[in-house]
């Protein structure tokens, strides 16, 4: 390890692309996060731009960027420590309704417009990458598409956009994230029919742009609201005037949802989270509909 940061041996979490470790910084004795890939740069000079970038950003609902470094076959990228994954910090309530929903959604806007304004996209957004620190919801794992691999990093069925999917250029993903976000936060479950193959038929939903938003419970602005982040993809400027995320909203107890959500928690983490890695999803999209990686045209 760096000689700056200490590894404890409690593991925080892992998947098949990383492990998650808390840390210790030695000379402060902050409590950091450290993770674990097993791969190193393949472009160092872009990877050096990018830390550069990073290690400058700051704002309230962005996890803090500390430190990148690499073994002779490990990266490791040490940042600040949340308390809470959203999901969580959800379920524990007890009260949730749908204006604390628009409150957690206007937090998450509020990074993606600080990245988006640098020209910085996200990239990686689900709900293992919202967390909560103190009450604030801070995003974690931005801009990490320019720093690993794209071979060693995973990629979310349901939250990643078509053109991800497909692994063509969209900026805008991040929007077409907060439409499947937002439905999850308050109903439990994707915008997408589900059944137990929920990997086939979740990216079967996304590429045939074949998506269901719940028609009760969610006030008519939430759900045109899903509707434009799935159907247009609007910039975050255009969402943070939409008439939910600035009206009254309902103050309806939604303790179905938190029941719904608590479930869909333990579904994924019985899958060690809601990605699976590049080689899987190209399997599936092959599969699905006669649908192609372009890569291979």
């Amino acid at each position: 390890m760096n000689a700056n940061f200490e590894k404890s041996s409690q593991k925080i979490a892992a998947t098949s692309a990383s492990e998650l470790f808390y840390g210790t910084n030695k000379q402060t004795k902050e409590s950091v996060a450290l993770k674990i890939y097993n791969v190193t740069s393949s472009d160092p000079r872009n990877t050096l731009r990018e830390l550069s970038v990073m290690q400058r950003l700051s704002h309230q609902n962005l996890i803090k960027f500390y430190n990148y470094y690499e073994s002779y076959d490990q990266t490791v990228i040490v940042t600040e420590l949340a308390q809470h994954e959203l999901l969580e910090y959800i379920i524990e309530k007890r009260y949730y309704c749908e204006d604390d929903c628009r409150g957690f959604i206007h937090q998450v806007m509020q990074g993606l417009k600080y990245l988006h304004d640098l020209n910085i996209q996200h990239g990686n957004l689900k709900p293992e990458n919202i967390l909560v620190k103190n009450g604030v919801v801070m995003l974690s794992d931005y801009n990490l598409h320019n720093i690993i691999p794209m071979s060693h990093t995973l990629i979310a069925p349901g939250f990643a956009s078509p053109q991800q999917l497909l692994q063509q250029t969209d900026f805008n993903a991040d929007s077409y994230t907060l439409g499947s976000l937002t439905h999850l936060l308050l109903t439990g479950k994707l915008p997408f029919k589900q059944s137990d193959d929920l990997l086939k038929e979740t990216l079967r939903a996304q590429l045939a742009k074949d998506y269901e938003v719940k028609s009760t419970g969610i006030s008519k602005n939430g759900q045109d609201f899903i509707i434009q982040c799935l159907k247009s993809q609007p910039s975050i400027d255009e969402l943070l005037k939409h008439p939910w995320v600035n009206d009254t909203v309902p103050v309806i107890p939604l303790t179905g949802t938190q029941m719904q959500l608590k479930r869909y928690l333990a579904q994924i983490r019985l899958r060690n989270g809601s990605s699976v890695g590049r080689e899987t999803l190209k399997e599936v999209v092959e599969t699905t509909n006669g649908f192609t990686d372009p890569s291979d045209e």
